[in-house]
């Protein structure tokens, strides 16, 4: 069998059509030709019509123009090495090449953190493809709010190795704040200029269609076990980072107002960085809890209109002027002027709430008080309600503890 590498083809040409490929030619006008066979790799140029896949064999006439579209199997981000040979009544073969980039749509994988409570120090994107740096830089959308406030930022740093994209925003997102990332399908590309595909169809359909879109919850500046508080547990990363000078945990300088706060960074660990750690530690210690002298045992946390624990339990609550407005883990109330509220409360789980807590008790699921606070604890005023099982005359729809054959029951009254 004989090969000649000779271009042999006429008009051979491949272009993207869609998400594939459609590859056009001409044969020339003689009647020696019997077929034509089409092998297509993604790593050099075939040597035999027999090797790997060959997607097309067909009997050609001469002098006729062919045109038909590879859609087989196509991925993102490769260069394809297509070797056209056409075959002789003779069994010689005359071969063509051309080695073209991929037409299919880069997809988007997962990013790091993948949605959710996030320190917004670095996050981490994953293609199928690599990605067109500039594109990136121009498509990506970063905003946050909190209410009617929105803060806007630009990508501070990026490094793209392969398909994954790093990067850092400018300034560091607010503390508290509901942060999105939105990659515009319309915009951002590989380099080969395919359009993103986010809905995965394989089709560049285009935004909004293809748009990628995260959302992520910001702790706290100074928060770095993401466990919603600033405290002594963080202090300990924050002294280790601070010795050693890694600016990975920058927290100054600041700005904004508290208790959400941003970093502004200037790639030092200094003053700035262990005053904004300070002021933060301090606002949690003197701001989120009731007073800290009045709370015996397990204690709630007081974030803005939020209250949490950091066990599964039940809630006693006396709220002045206010009410829970949270009515998934709103077991039953009492309303007077000093309302009481029974609550279940699941761990770090905020419950929302109206006016001023004037008391707290705590229970474990079998009914033995584990803590409460207060500004000067009100027993009538819980006795209205009592979680213990004690004798009243106001019992309405709701669960309570019991005693019963002396042990503490849940009982549930409709």
């Amino acid at each position: 069998m004989l090969f000649i590498e000779l271009s042999f083809l006429y008009n051979l040409s491949i272009t993207k059509f869609k998400s594939y490929n459609l590859i056009t030619f001409s044969t020339p006008d003689i009647d020696t030709i019997d077929s034509l066979f089409v092998v297509r790799r993604t790593d050099r140029f075939a040597n035999s019509p027999n090797e790997w896949w060959c997607f097309l064999r067909t009997d050609i006439e001469p002098f006729n123009p062919y045109m038909f579209v590879d859609s087989i199997g196509l991925s993102p981000g490769y260069y394809y090495y297509y070797t056209f040979f056409t075959k002789f009544t003779n069994g010689n073969y005359m071969k063509d090449t051309l080695k073209v980039p991929s037409p299919s749509p880069p997809q988007f994988i997962y990013s790091i953190p993948v949605q959710g409570i996030s320190d917004g120090r670095i996050f981490k994107f994953v293609f199928n493809a690599q990605i067109d740096s500039s594109s990136f830089l121009n498509g990506t959308d970063i905003f946050s709010y909190k209410y009617d406030d929105t803060m806007r930022y630009s990508i501070r740093y990026m490094r793209i190795k392969k398909d994954t994209i790093f990067i850092t925003t400018y300034p560091l997102p607010r503390s508290n704040d509901n942060l999105i990332i939105h990659i515009n399908s319309d915009i951002v590309k590989d380099i080969f200029g395919n359009k993103i595909d986010g809905n995965w169809n394989t089709l560049e359909d285009g935004s909004p269609y293809d748009d990628v879109f995260l959302n992520y919850k910001i702790v706290p500046l100074g928060d770095f076990n993401l466990d919603l508080e600033v405290n002594s547990s963080d202090f300990i990363i924050f002294r280790n980072a601070f010795l050693s000078g890694d600016t990975y945990y920058e927290t100054g300088p600041f700005s904004g107002n508290l208790p959400d706060l941003y970093c502004i960074p200037d790639g030092l660990m200094d003053y700035n960085d262990f005053n904004s750690f300070c002021i933060m530690w301090k606002w949690f210690i003197n701001e989120r809890k009731i007073i800290v002298e009045k709370d015996e045992g397990e204690r709630i946390y007081i974030e803005g209109n939020k209250i949490f624990t950091d066990s599964d339990c039940y809630i006693e609550i006396a709220l002045r002027n206010g009410e829970i407005t949270d009515g998934k883990s709103l077991l039953s109330s009492i309303k007077f002027d000093t309302s009481i509220y029974l609550l279940e409360s699941k761990t770090r789980k905020p419950v929302y709430f109206t006016g001023k807590i004037v008391s707290y008790r705590l229970y474990d699921n079998d009914g033995i008080l584990i803590g409460k606070g207060s500004e000067t604890f009100i027993d009538k005023d819980s006795s209205i309600f009592d979680l213990t099982g004690r004798k009243n005359n106001f019992m309405k729809s709701g669960v309570y503890f019991i005693r019963k054959n002396g042990v503490k029951k849940i009982i549930k009254i409709r």
